[in-house]
C-alpha cells in the first residue's frame, strides 16, 4: 500500500525510517518509528522485529512492551499477545 502524504509514498517514508535506524542503531525510538511505519503501511508482521528491538533497546520499557503486545495480536500471534499482556497487567493496574 503506498498513500502519498507530504508528497512521500508509505515505501519513502519506510525506507526513511530504515535510514534513521542505520545513523542509530541504539535508538529505541528510531526502531519504534520504523516499526510503526511499518504498521500503518498494512505490513504488520515486518513491524514486530524493530519493535521487538526497540524493547530491547528500551531496557523493556512499559510504552515499548505495551506496543508490542499490539503488534503481536495484529499479527495474528495472540499467545505471544497474551503472554506479554499477564506480564504487563499489574504495572498497568497499579497498586490495590
Amino acid at each position: 500500500m503506498t498513500h502519498a502524504r507530504n508528497g512521500e509514498t508509505d515505501d519513502e517514508r519506510i525506507a526513511q525510517a530504515r535510514r534513521e535506524t542505520l545513523l542509530r542503531p541504539n535508538d529505541p525510538d528510531a526502531h519504534r518509528r520504523l516499526a510503526g511505519m511499518l504498521y500503518l503501511a498494512g505490513r504488520t508482521d515486518e513491524a514486530v522485529e524493530p519493535l521487538e528491538k526497540a524493547v530491547q533497546l528500551s531496557g523493556g520499557g512499559l510504552e515499548y512492551l505495551l506496543a508490542l503486545a499490539d503488534v503481536y495480536f495484529d499479527a495474528l500471534r495472540p499467545a505471544d499477545a497474551a503472554s506479554l499482556y499477564e506480564k504487563l497487567l499489574p504495572e498497568v493496574e497499579g497498586p490495590r
